[in-house]
């Protein structure tokens, strides 16, 4: 498996791995959230999809490597700002990959498995539990 930005319920624990629990963790500090590049993208698997894709790919049979990602890129800065009017963009280093789609068609083709989860509405009741 390869997993993209897997998020939700428990990742806190993947803080400071993770951007969004480490951004949460920040606005509740009141600090501000740094994103690196204006135009950075993620691909973020909500762990229900993720752990979907885990179980048909064990029942599969042989060996075979697999994406699991939502296949949509979502800009950090959009989800930043969502979080926080106190947001500072810092350009973004050489070594970091500025845009990130996975590419699902392996999983959806052979495993028939087809995340579940719109990152934006999936992020409003994670926001809304975590931020309260």
């Amino acid at each position: 498996m390869r997993p993209s930005n897997v998020w939700g319920e428990g990742d806190y624990l993947h803080e400071p791995l993770q951007v969004l629990p480490t951004w949460i963790k920040n606005v509740k500090a009141g600090k501000e959230l740094v994103v690196l590049g204006e135009n950075t993208t993620r691909d973020f698997t909500h762990i229900s999809d993720f752990v979907e894709g885990i179980v048909l790919a064990s029942e599969q049979d042989g060996f075979e490597i697999f994406n699991l990602a939502s296949g949509v890129e979502t800009r950090l800065l959009d989800i930043a700002k969502n979080l926080s009017d106190n947001v500072v963009v810092k350009p973004l280093p050489e070594h970091e990959v500025g845009r990130w789609r996975g590419d699902i068609t392996k999983a959806r083709s052979l495993l028939n498995w087809e995340p579940k989860g719109e990152f934006w509405e999936e992020f409003e009741k994670y926001k809304q539990k975590l931020l309260k």
